[in-house]
């Protein structure tokens, strides 16, 4: 049985069954001079217990028969037309203040204008009372009735209790439904409007806000949102408690690049000064998410800083390290993966070197990113000695350090060839026998000799002797490595019961280098017939390469098959053998590559087959093979295939990028590249999700956040 409200100072009455247990208590507190009394006294509580109830049943009666029934159902299942017919529920079942409630409406200037015709003593007597109701009855239109009677100044007190019940509704609003939902999207734009009004056409009291109505507005605003409001604070001269910069610039963390991160790092660089330790967990949270954040979405002009406001992360890193900020490799990682999207490859190797001067140790996934962000740098070759040595320092593992570097001169060599720094095949004598020294001071050569030749073998090692016996050329990429290798490795080879079981990866390496080294056409195919024949031992170590890394060693045979016009048929019949081979099938990469090899070698008839052949086999092209149709489709004049492949790639629900924008240069005449142009646009248009933040169950994330401990590096 629930409790009655008492009419007049609205406070919760007790039930008669509270009543009941607390009488004997109550009673036998008072002292009795005879058992009469005492009965006599029972009697009287038992009366007033009966009276009670009989009260109860009353109302409840009464509220049945006369007052409609309250609804409820806004808390529990909103739509985004339920807060207007709320409105008009509550118009028209409110009797308290019915004469002046029906003077208001949910239309915004309707109401402004009844509003601004009341006379100064009516707005006294009327918006205590109407706000109050608006309070109990439908807490998402407070900020819609704050809107409508600001012009003439209401009561100070009740603005900011208002506010303060609106920023928590509001939050319980979107933890219901989630930042996505219309309506509350229409609320939060609603309560950031009244705050901006309020802190720039408001006399200076007004805008003495509570922090925690200022906090909990800041948290369910976006960070534009978030950004002007703070702006406008600032300007009214509205002191900030620190946990209020926080969450302003929680929020401004939220969205990556441009303005924002430039001020919540502003905004962090103040609570600095006001001696706040960066160690503290709620303020780790903000600083990830500003750093992880920072570079995850692409700049458009308007999200570009003005000149001496750009945010280095680089920079911030540094300044948070000195102030006792302890970031997590977890956390490295991604951030380090967020500056590789945007192409900061060398912002990745800076920021890496700063966290290596503090003794950050980084694991081997972080080590794999970071050596991949030095392959792509201009000073390649340097930077991926740094990292390599890093790995090194702190792995301490043979094996590991052998397979990255296999894996860094692999790609050296590719990335050299790529940019015509030395011949396509060239890199052949000399990164493949480097490779080779370096696979001989970690595994024995006998394994290799199962899957390549031996003659052939045999003289890649003559020559790798001779090439050492006589030096690298200085101009090579490989020269810098040479002692490096020998650093890290030693000059001397082990003994043959010290060598360790080669793995899956270092042999797909030593495979696809020996590949590329390969110049003539008539040693490739043979090449991949004895390879192929290896395949059919389920226990051997090439099906195991096979299970793991899928068609990585076929997509090389493919590539480099393709450069050689008496291949094409023997290319074909790779991709038959991979179509029959379940642990090979072909990805997306490798019709990006038969797409690629066969329109560059004219044969765009059995192209348009291959591209039949993925649809069919269920392989969902990405943004590398719509960019590579669209600018060999453009090279060889074909406008109208060119752009139905761009158009594909919108439906595809793919973003253009800077290769697809240079694809579209290619394209003859300005009909065709405007049009296409407009095309790009529309589809970037559609695409463009990063402002639609979902923010369902962010509360809960950041309370974990805010208990959990950040872990704290190992320090070598």
């Amino acid at each position: 049985m629930t409790a009655s409200l008492c009419r007049t100072c609205a406070r919760r009455l007790p039930t008669p069954s509270i009543v009941a247990r607390r009488a004997p208590t109550i009673l036998n507190r008072q002292s009795s001079s005879s058992s009469a009394t005492h009965s006599s006294r029972w009697s009287d509580a038992e009366e007033f217990v009966a009276k009670q109830e009989a009260l109860q049943r009353d109302t409840e009666q009464y509220r049945i028969e006369h007052v409609p029934p309250q609804d409820e159902s806004f808390l529990e299942e909103p739509d985004e037309g339920g807060l207007k017919r709320n409105w008009h529920r509550f118009t028209a079942s409110n009797k308290k203040i019915e004469g002046t409630w029906r003077q208001f409406s949910p239309d915004l200037d309707l109401l402004r204008d009844n509003w601004a015709a009341l006379s100064h003593d009516e707005r006294e007597a009327y918006w205590t009372p109407m706000l109050a109701e608006t309070v109990r009855a439908d807490p998402g239109s407070i900020a819609h009735v704050l809107d409508a009677t600001m012009k003439r100044w209401p009561p100070q007190q009740e603005v900011a209790q208002a506010l303060d019940v609106f920023s928590g509704y509001l939050s319980r609003y979107r933890k219901q439904l989630g930042g996505a939902d219309a309506t509350w999207k229409e609320m939060r734009d609603k309560g950031y409007k009244v705050l901006m009004t309020i802190l720039g056409d408001l006399p200076p009291e007004f805008q003495a806000l509570p922090q925690r109505v200022l906090g909990k507005l800041a948290r369910n605003f976006t960070p534009e949102q978030a950004l002007h409001s703070w702006e406008a604070l600032k300007n009214a001269g509205v002191r900030t408690h620190p946990n209020t910069a926080l969450h302003f610039a929680s929020s401004l963390a939220r969205r990556g690049g441009g303005e924002t991160s430039a001020k919540a790092f502003y905004i962090l660089k103040g609570l600095a000064l006001k001696n706040v330790k960066f160690d503290q967990p709620r303020y780790a949270s903000v600083i990830t998410a500003l750093l992880t954040n920072s570079m995850s979405k692409v700049q458009t002009p308007r999200d570009a800083p003005t000149p001496g406001d750009e945010f280095l992360p680089s920079k911030a890193v540094e300044f948070f390290v000195q102030r006792g900020y302890k970031p997590n490799v977890i956390t490295l990682t991604a951030f380090f993966q967020n500056l590789m999207s945007r192409h900061e490859y060398d912002e990745v190797l800076e920021v890496a070197k700063a966290f290596s001067r503090i003794g950050v140790r980084f694991d081997r996934v972080a080590l794999g990113v970071l050596r991949f962000a030095a392959l792509k740098t201009k000073h390649r070759v340097e930077n991926v000695q740094h990292i390599l040595e890093l790995a090194r320092q702190h792995t301490k593992d043979d094996l590991y350090v052998t397979q990255q570097t296999l894996n860094a001169l692999y790609f050296l060599g590719e990335a050299e060839a790529r940019d015509g720094h030395v011949e396509h095949n060239a890199w052949s004598s000399v990164t493949f026998d480097l490779m080779l020294n370096v696979y001989g001071k970690t595994f024995a050569m006998q394994e290799l000799r199962r899957f390549i030749p031996d003659d052939s073998l045999q003289q890649r090692l003559h020559d790798a002797a001779e090439r050492q016996r006589q030096g690298i050329p200085q101009g090579h990429s490989a020269h810098a490595l040479t002692g490096m290798v020998e650093t890290l490795f030693g000059s001397k080879s082990r003994a043959e019961d010290q060598y360790s079981p080669l793995d899956v990866g270092s042999l797909s390496f030593m495979l696809r280098g020996y590949l590329k080294s390969l110049r003539k056409g008539s040693e490739i195919a043979p090449f991949y017939y004895h390879f192929k024949g290896s395949l059919h031992d389920p226990s051997s170590l090439a099906f195991k390469m096979i299970a793991e890394h899928g068609p990585l060693v076929h997509n090389a045979f493919l590539q480099v098959m393709l450069s050689h016009d008496v291949l094409l048929r023997p290319a074909l019949q790779v991709l038959a053998d991979m179509l029959k081979t379940p642990r090979a099938l072909p990805n997306a990469h490798t019709y990006a590559i038969l797409l690629d090899g066969l329109h560059r070698l004219g044969r765009v008839d059995i192209a348009d087959k291959v591209k039949a052949v993925m649809t069919e086999a269920g392989v969902k092209p990405n943004a590398a093979v719509f960019n590579l149709l669209i600018k060999r489709y453009a090279t060889s004049k074909e406008d109208s295939k060119a752009i139905a492949a761009l158009r594909e790639l919108g439906e595809a629900g793919l973003v253009p990028d800077a290769h697809t924008a240079k694809a579209v240069t290619r394209l003859g005449g300005d009909v065709h590249v405007n049009r296409a142009a407009d095309l790009v646009e529309q589809i970037r248009q559609q695409n463009d999700v990063a402002d639609a933040e979902v923010a369902q169950g962010r509360d809960e994330a950041e309370k974990l956040v805010e208990t959990r401990e950040i872990p704290k590096p190992t320090f070598v």
